[in-house]
């Protein structure tokens, strides 16, 4: 019998996001080895997630969905009586609920590793199961959930320390691995670096779509492209005001950009002050399934992510090995673990994503010079099939089969 992993994510499809995407992509390669215990409802509004059961039927891995393992998003308690009356009542019962959900698969499959998808609400987990049944603990960590901390004290508690227990720790970046060292006292040799992984059957260069073009008028447009979430770290804000001085230079450009998010009022009210709003379009119901079909279509990819002052930063930065995977340049912001993505003047370009005249700059050198466009396309495609998820998940067995034999929780 294979080894064995149980993998414990809050965030998992039908959630869609990043780590969400990470997860489910090692977990499918890994298939029949893992068992994946998630949630059945949104944190949001604790309603069923939509097609949580058909999503789960097309797996080759079982997938165990609790109600929640974590509580919903909430207004922080008015006293504290009230906080610990929810911290024993609420929180407490989840977590019991999922020690003993997490004890019957490790039990049932014989089970050696946890591997746990989030920090701050799970870390207590982790730490109950290790000293009952003695298997290994994995933290798999993004990077945000460092640089901005945790605004619960509840959750806070104790998290670092887990870390630096924990039998291996994965980092999605050298920026988080910094981060996770800095903050943590976690040992190097417990430190894995496993970069995020493109899936090169699906994002593959290839003609731009008519389709797409037809659905957003964009026919004999240049076309500059960001997929991301409408959040302030993106930098969205930085592209719609750098694009009166490219439209200067390439009066025929467009700004494509795929999401949704909090901001996309007031993305929509910076385009009509920049006097934009006929050169931006909001793609807000992108199917999954449509998104290399997309990428097809730009002519640079461009998000010039920045570092928050809250500390709020981008871990990775998936979304440039995509536009790589399909042969696209790209242009990010050198801020969090996005230099990991793009190497500056190899794949890409790096920017600072808090100036807009640097944003403006970088697209204009990639757009008026077809071989320097060329050249980062080439080293992009490159890049993304040296990072396949096969490839990954080999690094994240090994990293598991490592930790299958942990040292006793003192």
């Amino acid at each position: 019998m294979s080894e064995q992993l149980l993998f414990i994510a809050s965030a998992f499809p039908p959630i869609v996001g990043g780590s969400a995407h990470v997860y489910a992509s090692l977990c499918q390669r890994l298939g029949s080895q893992v068992c994946v215990i998630t949630a059945k409802k949104s944190y949001v509004d604790g309603r069923e997630l939509p097609g949580w059961k058909d999503w789960d039927s097309r797996q080759s891995f079982e997938v165990r969905r609790l109600d929640l393992l974590r509580p919903q998003y909430r207004e922080k308690p008015a006293t504290v009586f009230h906080s610990a009356a929810r911290f024993l009542f609420e929180d407490r019962l989840l977590e019991r609920k999922l020690i003993e959900e997490a004890g019957f698969v490790i039990r049932k499959r014989g089970v050696k590793v946890v591997c746990l998808g989030e920090l701050y609400s799970l870390h207590r987990v982790g730490q109950a199961l290790r000293k009952r049944f003695g298997v290994g603990i994995i933290h798999y960590v993004h990077g945000e959930e460092l640089t901005t901390g945790c605004s619960s004290r509840r959750y806070a508690h104790g998290a670092y320390e887990a870390l630096a227990r924990a039998t291996r720790v994965i980092a999605v970046s050298s920026f988080t691995a910094q981060e996770v060292v800095r903050r943590c006292r976690v040992k190097r040799e417990n430190l894995k670096v496993i970069h995020n992984g493109v899936d090169v059957g699906r994002f593959y260069p290839g003609p731009k779509n008519e389709s797409i073009i037809n659905r957003h008028g964009l026919h004999g447009r240049k076309i500059l492209l960001t997929v991301a979430r409408l959040e302030p770290r993106k930098g969205h804000h930085a592209v719609i005001r750098a694009l009166p001085e490219v439209l200067k230079e390439i009066p025929n450009l467009s700004y494509l950009i795929v999401g949704v998010g909090s901001q996309l009022e007031a993305l929509r009210a910076l385009a009509l002050q920049c006097n934009v709003a006929n050169q931006v379009v909001f793609a807000t119901d992108v199917r999954s399934e449509e998104l290399p079909g997309y990428y097809r279509t730009a002519d640079l990819f461009v998000m010039p992510n920045r570092t928050m002052p809250d500390g709020d930063t981008e871990g990775f930065g998936l979304v440039f090995l995509e536009a790589g995977a399909c042969r696209k340049p790209v242009i990010g912001g050198n801020a969090g673990g996005v230099p990991d993505a793009v190497e500056h003047g190899v794949n890409g370009l790096l920017v600072d994503g808090a100036s807009p005249s640097s944003v403006a700059a970088a697209c204009l050198k990639v757009l008026e010079d077809p071989a320097l466009a060329e050249r980062l396309a080439s080293a992009g495609l490159a890049r993304a099939r040296a990072s396949t998820w096969d490839r990954k998940t080999e690094e994240f067995r090994a990293v598991y089969q490592e930790a299958s034999c942990p040292a006793p929780l003192r």
